[in-house]
């Protein structure tokens, strides 16, 4: 397996994982904290401090690449589910009977210009803005919680 610091390089990633889609799947889902002041994220992306806020957008992304016919809908799934928690060997990414009941929920019928002033996220930057993207996440399930409700 990989340290920590070793799944942050894409180097190390693309070493063990064959399928560049699915290497960038794991490294989205990899969470990164570097939360920096206004000003160090004011400047045009490719300018700031390293960090964007992407998450929130990972799977919207994901079904607009199958939106594209670039890859299909279920393998956008499996590379958000499966196949990273194949990857680092551990027991999510699949639902059944006694599993973890962790959920998605995306409307795939909402449409949203991504503009980094509505982003959830603490950090505002993103290499997204302006993009038209079709499908929202309306709700987020953790062990059977809602975790996150875009209604409330």
């Amino acid at each position: 397996g990989l340290s920590f610091e070793e799944l942050h390089d894409i180097r190390a990633v693309r070493a063990i994982v064959p399928d560049r889609a699915t290497c960038y799947a794991v490294l989205g889902l990899i969470p990164t904290n570097q939360p920096h002041d206004t000003d160090a994220k004011a400047a045009p992306f490719s300018l700031t401090e390293p960090g964007a806020s992407t998450i929130e957008l990972l799977l919207p992304l994901m079904s607009h690449l199958a939106n594209r016919k670039e890859i299909t809908f279920l393998k956008a799934i499996s590379l958000l589910t499966y196949q990273p928690a194949s990857i680092l060997g551990i027991d999510k990414g699949t639902l059944g009977i006694g599993k973890d009941a962790d959920i998605c929920i995306l409307d795939p019928n909402t449409h949203q210009s991504v503009d980094k002033k509505q982003l959830l996220s603490a950090g505002k930057n993103s290499p997204f803005q302006g993009w038209e993207l079709q499908g929202l996440v309306s709700q987020t399930l953790l062990n059977g919680e809602i975790v996150f409700d875009r209604e409330k």
